[in-house]
Formats: structure tokens, sequence, C-alpha cells
């Protein structure tokens, strides 16, 4: 297994690919996986909560390891 992570660069340094596992805060066995670019965990978290859609809550983020 490979110990690099997905990287790229963003205006503001390097950003990190993070995959979060979400679930539906009125269904709990209704969960979804998202992954995005963010530049830390919280950064992440952050643009997870951004979004129009509302009622999921987070049950993990990690940085998923390059293939």
């Amino acid at each position: 297994m490979s110990t690099t992570f997905r990287t790229k660069q963003g205006e503001h340094g390097t950003l990190y690919l993070f995959r979060v596992i979400y679930c539906d805060t009125a269904d709990q066995d209704n969960d979804g996986e998202s992954l995005l670019w963010a530049y830390d965990k919280e950064h992440a978290e952050e643009r997870f909560y951004d979004t129009p859609d509302d009622g999921w809550r987070i049950l993990s983020i990690t940085r998923p390891r390059r293939k």
C-alpha cells in the first residue's frame, strides 16, 4: 500500500483529497460518500457543510492513499 496522499496545488498551498462519509440525520440507514479537495480536515468539514443540502451528519473524514 502506498503511503502518499493525493494532492494538487491550490491557491493557498497544497490541497489534499478527503473522503467524507456521512449519514442522513432523519434516516440513519441512509448514508453516502463524498470526495472533495481541502487544505486540512477542518477545511474539508467546512466545505462539506457549505453545500446547499441540509440534514447530513459527518461520520468520518479521511485522506485516501494514492493507489
